[in-house]
């Protein structure tokens, strides 16, 4: 971890003479985990409370109490302590029914990936139903073939997963697209 704090700031440093800004971000008390996509910062406290980062504050995000937030081109979905999924549509948090799922993530080309909390499957929703998706009707998730203790998806590389056997396994081009 100090390798990693060491190189964020040679990385920071070096960053000036390239237009980059580092700054520390507006403190959030008590975070428990925290997701960035797109531009976009959310994160939840250990109140199990969904906060968003606009400018130099941290803004709450609807009513719902959850234990993982992911923000990205699906726009912003979570997951509660019943490991019920749901997306946040017009100022909170909507149930999305379907699966029980430990883990989202948003950050793909429009899909979310998540995975199941007991045989840690992994399944994945296409951004045809991510983005249409208004809270209503229940989501038809893939299952994905390898299973999984952490996802994490984004437009440039695919899909990355962590083995059950704690070994990197990346997954470019796994992606579901609408045809």
């Amino acid at each position: 971890m100090k390798a990693v704090a060491a190189f964020l700031l040679v990385l920071c440093y070096l960053a000036g003479s390239h237009a980059w800004n580092c700054k520390e971000a507006p403190r959030l008390y008590y975070p428990k985990q925290i997701d960035a996509g797109q531009g976009q910062v959310v994160a939840i406290d250990k109140y199990k409370r969904a906060y968003y980062l606009s400018g130099s504050s941290w803004y709450r995000l609807g009513s719902v109490s959850l234990k993982h937030v992911s923000v990205g081109p699906a726009g912003i979905w979570g997951t509660d302590n019943s490991n019920k999924v749901y997306k946040y549509i017009g100022g909170d948090f909507k149930l999305a029914k379907g699966l029980s799922l430990e883990q989202v993530d948003a950050g793909g080309d429009g899909q979310v990936v998540g995975i199941t909390p007991s045989t840690h499957t992994v399944y994945c929703l296409r951004d045809i139903d991510t983005w249409g998706h208004k809270g209503v009707d229940t989501l038809s998730w893939y299952s994905l073939s390898k299973k999984m203790k952490y996802y994490a998806c984004g437009p440039k590389y695919g899909m990355l997963g962590d083995r059950l056997e704690f070994e990197g396994l990346p997954h470019k081009g796994l992606a579901l697209k609408h045809q």
